[in-house]
């Protein structure tokens, strides 16, 4: 009865002062769930979420701007190549580019409605997103900037959430069940590496052509020096899920 006559007595106080207002303090400047942040510089990034958010910070995160999206799909993941130029992927198969900075994001074809996880430019023509296609992993490639998208298809039986190029021709990309596929050939062509787990893979991060992290459920850290031909787990006793390297 108490907790009843405490919520009553609140809500008929708050009326009698009409210029009471409420401000967003923590999250801020949204209150939406964020799913990537990626910074360029020490200064400059963006970070994607739901509802069509974008936010970007010009001071190293100490302030957030948001910018328009143009859509209330559900965004997970950025790539820049330099301040000006950047891609956004997914729900509902969406690519957003923006060629300003983000002042402007304009759409582009993906041809597909899948939900898209991840995205990596390794220069301003040549990009790969991944995602989920059902139970199926799906892969997009593009030579031209996204003016054109194609599919990649024979090579992803788990969904993938995570992908990583570390220049045009070669790549990494994570998912269920401990899924790595690997590219030499910019994305044409994938192989599946071992990685010695069955855990979930998050997010893969390659420095280089041959080093590179992979993270995931259950506390897993990947770590190769050979671009994969061997994946070596840290031992952590730490009870955690971690969801980007």
């Amino acid at each position: 009865m108490k907790k009843i006559f405490l919520v009553t007595f609140i809500f008929t106080l708050i009326p009698l002062n009409t210029f009471s207002q409420w401000y967003l303090q923590n999250p801020y400047p949204t209150g939406n769930t964020l799913n990537a942040v990626k910074l360029i510089s020490e200064n400059v990034g963006w970070a994607v979420g739901t509802a069509g958010t974008i936010l970007k910070t010009i001071d190293g995160g100490v302030t957030w701007e948001s910018e328009t999206s143009g859509t209330e799909s559900e965004l997970t993941d950025v790539s820049f190549i330099n301040a000006n130029i950047g891609w956004i992927v997914g729900a509902n198969g969406i690519i957003l580019k923006t060629s300003n900075g983000g002042t402007n994001w304009t759409p582009q074809t993906s041809g597909v409605s899948h939900f898209l996880n991840s995205v990596s430019f390794a220069d301003l023509n040549h990009g790969i997103a991944v995602g989920q296609n059902g139970p199926n992993g799906i892969i997009l490639r593009t030579t031209n900037g996204g003016t054109d998208w194609i599919e990649v298809t024979g090579f992803t039986p788990s969904e993938l959430i995570g992908v990583s190029f570390s220049d045009t021709s070669n790549g990494t990309a994570v998912g269920k069940a401990g899924t790595i596929l690997r590219t030499t050939d910019g994305g044409t062509t994938w192989t599946t590496q071992a990685s010695g787990t069955t855990q979930i893979l998050t997010s893969v991060c390659f420095t280089n052509k041959d080093t590179g992290t992979a993270v995931g459920g259950e506390s897993t850290i990947l770590r190769t020096t050979n671009g994969g031909i061997s994946w070596t787990q840290d031992p952590i006793s730490v009870g955690a899920y971690f969801e980007d390297v």
